[in-house]
């Protein structure tokens, strides 16, 4: 993707030193103009483009959730990434502890991993979700999208439930993305507020500080 934004920028810069060299008659200066309109125009195609496939709150690539009813003060808790042998039951432990259901997002190489945390929380009541098979940084450009697919089996196979909620690994999605979520009859979920990926009492601290109506 740096690359083709590389590229297209490299093409706009052209087209509008273009746009300003040659003869000066008012004729060729009409056609002048042309080119700049051009780079912008892409340049705003790039922009909203790149928004649009980051932002895991608008839904310009594709219906997605990123938050639950603005009246209600109420919180919708998700986590990522997992399961982690390390942390995963641990937090599972807290929310227990305060009776707290949330959703865990879950990597189906981390389930073919350690299937049985994934089924500990499906025991405890909390929610298993699809958050692609490999979480990489180049697979949800495949048009395609097979990730979504091969995340599903597994959790499917390694806890007998089929989830029915998606949520893109760093927020990133385009329209096929969300094409192949919308084919599966899942929902695609993004978020509106987030803390640091560290166990320390700084991540209650974000987290609180960005709920917000």
């Amino acid at each position: 993707l740096v690359p083709m934004l590389a590229a297209a920028f490299g093409l706009g810069s052209l087209l509008f030193v273009g746009g300003f060299g040659g003869p000066t008659s008012k004729g060729c200066r009409r056609r002048a103009h042309r080119p700049v309109v051009l780079v912008v125009v892409l340049a705003l195609a790039i922009s909203g483009s790149w928004i649009g496939a980051n932002s895991p709150r608008v839904a310009w690539f594709g219906a997605q959730v990123s938050h639950g009813s603005r009246v209600t003060r109420t919180v919708a808790l998700t986590f990522d990434d997992g399961p982690n042998s390390t942390a995963t039951l641990a937090i599972r432990d807290v929310l227990d502890h305060y009776g707290v259901k949330a959703t865990f997002f879950s990597v189906g190489r981390a389930i073919d991993a350690r299937p049985d945390i994934a089924r500990a929380l499906l025991d405890d009541d909390q929610l298993v979700a699809n958050h692609s098979y490999a979480h990489d940084s180049l697979r949800w450009l495949d048009p395609r999208y097979p990730e979504l697919a091969r995340a599903e089996a597994a959790i499917s196979r390694q806890t007998g439930m089929c989830p029915a909620f998606y949520r893109a690994p760093h927020g990133q999605h385009t329209p096929f993305v969300a094409l192949a979520v919308r084919e599966r009859g899942m929902t695609m979920v993004g978020w509106d507020g987030s803390g640091p990926g560290v166990a320390t009492d700084a991540v209650a601290a974000v987290g609180v500080a960005s709920c917000g109506p």
